[in-house]
């Protein structure tokens, strides 16, 4: 896990916070520890990331594929074999991309440098963000296996690369708007009654 360009990575890393947080750039300070800790847990857990969340997600998926009989799964390999309704069959593979590893990362990477929480806070707030994305994308996964079962698999592309995609962006911005944009908004309003009750 931790290789050469890792531990350079890291190193290069932590001086770049250091500078920005004795220069007192706050902004700076964020960017720099979002960006850097996003792809270093990206980097660091590469492999077993993708695949833990993989096999999970296949898990969730395949339990209710089981109960409409409508496709099987193997959460080993990170597979979904869809058998259509009107003949034919699609496989579908939760990889990199379907396991939704970058946008459960971006999250913990904004959230452990976000200013306005105190640890236990954020602590609580990955958790619950964490598996409000997990079952985001595991509502997405089902869409797109229920509907290939029933439209075919001519229907795959629709279903899996354009509404889909759409439906598992809009969970995601909801909840990023809940943690971060919504506590930022209320805030600003504290801060503006303070500022006339003076």
């Amino acid at each position: 896990m931790l290789d050469g360009p890792m531990i350079i990575m890291i190193i290069v890393w932590l001086y770049a916070l250091s500078v920005a947080k004795r220069a007192r750039f706050r902004s700076l300070y964020f960017w720099i520890g979002c960006l850097g800790l996003f792809f270093i847990l990206l980097y660091a857990f590469r492999t077993y990331y993708v695949w833990f969340f993989s096999a999970l997600l296949t898990n969730i998926v395949g339990f209710f594929g089981h109960l409409g009989n409508a496709f099987t799964t193997s959460p080993v390999y990170g597979l979904i074999n869809i058998a259509c309704r009107n003949g034919g069959n699609v496989i579908l593979h939760v990889d990199y991309e379907c396991s939704g590893v970058v946008e459960k990362t971006a999250y913990i990477a904004l959230l452990a440098f976000y200013p306005l929480y105190d640890r236990h806070e954020r602590m609580a707030w990955m958790a619950k963000g964490l598996i409000l994305i997990l079952l985001a994308n595991s509502f997405r996964l089902l869409f797109i296996c229920f509907n290939v079962y029933w439209f075919g698999p001519d229907s795959m592309f629709l279903f899996h690369s354009i509404i889909g995609r759409i439906i598992f962006y809009l969970c995601v911005v909801a909840i990023y708007y809940q943690v971060f944009t919504k506590p930022q908004i209320q805030k600003v309003r504290q801060d503006d009654f303070s500022f006339q009750g003076k």
